[in-house]
């Protein structure tokens, strides 16, 4: 099989050795399992032509942390040739693994639209407001879908060319290319995700972000918190949705587990922890660690409504 690698400038050189080294580890991992080497591994750069019968194109992450960054990013990166390239990989039939803020580049040929896709967690509200046609997934670390696999920041090339390697050539080389270069299989990229990051270009949620830590120990409706910051229910759920991709009553929960968590890694016990930040118990507090680290964003309690509006905000149970 042919698999090559996308070297444009603007990519960061860690995501390109990834590439490289990962396609190596798979041929490994097939001739230690007494299988041919599967790939043919070639670099692609500027005034290449793209191979024939590609079976994979590897799109390693450019390594932007703003979009103000990502602009000026994108600008250098889809030119003329670039775009020719990717839009004859995609119109082929090879599998195209792209990750970080290079997302946006393959998202610019279409070839995600209609699909599912993830990219790096502080730009995934951004690539959802540019390509609405796409249905982002901001917590997954990579996502699968049909020929194309897309990842998290930069270092999450890692997860994306194993996931590209087991489409393409099984699970057992692919098991074995992970346990050679020790990889764990992650699956959600929320244990990372810094909410004061998204939320840093709205001075509204900064604001809100800072009431609820004020008031972390008492129960409020997210009613109460819009009108702490001037703000209709409706409004702040919208700018909330758009910039960290979370409902208001898992924005204070959020805030409430890490605010928890800061305590508990300072020497706090979870009892403690649990209610400076407004939880019945460290059991509760527990169950949310656990939803939150596994993904699963459902925070709502009985009373929440999707708008924002009347439910509490408060954990306790």
């Amino acid at each position: 099989m042919k698999a090559a690698v996308l070297e444009l400038p603007d990519m960061r050189a860690t995501g390109i050795a990834i590439s490289h080294d990962m396609l190596e580890s798979a041929n490994r991992a097939a001739e230690a399992l007494g299988r041919p080497r599967p790939f043919e591994i070639t670099a692609l750069r500027p005034g290449d032509q793209l191979p024939g019968a590609l079976d994979l194109l590897a799109i390693p992450g450019m390594g932007c942390v703003s979009v103000s960054e990502l602009d000026a990013v994108l600008a250098r990166a889809s030119d003329p040739w670039s775009m020719r390239i990717l839009s004859e990989a995609v119109n082929s039939q090879a599998r195209v693994a792209a990750s970080c803020s290079s997302v946006f580049l393959l998202a610019r040929t279409g070839a995600l639209d209609g699909g599912r896709a993830t990219t790096s967690w502080f730009l995934a509200a951004e690539l959802q407001a540019r390509h609405p046609a796409i249905t982002v997934e901001p917590d997954k670390i990579l996502v699968r879908h049909g020929r194309t696999v897309t990842g998290g920041a930069s270092l999450a090339h890692v997860d994306v060319m194993l996931a590209a390697i087991e489409m393409l050539t099984g699970s057992d080389v692919a098991d074995l290319c992970a346990r050679y270069q020790l990889i764990d299989r992650r699956t959600s990229q929320r244990p990372y995700m810094m909410l004061t990051v998204l939320i840093a270009d709205d001075p509204d949620l900064v604001h809100a972000h800072d009431w609820i830590v004020s008031n972390l120990r008492r129960s409020f409706t997210t009613t109460d918190l819009a009108d702490a910051v001037g703000l209709h229910t409706r409004t702040l759920a919208r700018r909330l949705q758009r910039a960290t991709g979370l409902s208001p009553q898992a924005f204070v929960q959020y805030i409430r587990t890490d605010t928890a968590l800061t305590l508990i890694r300072s020497g706090t016990t979870a009892e403690a922890a649990a209610h400076r930040v407004g939880y019945a118990d460290a059991s509760s507090l527990r169950r949310a660690i656990r939803r939150r680290e596994t993904g699963r964003t459902s925070w709502s309690t009985p009373g929440h409504r999707p708008d924002g509006g009347q439910g509490t905000a408060s954990p306790r149970e």
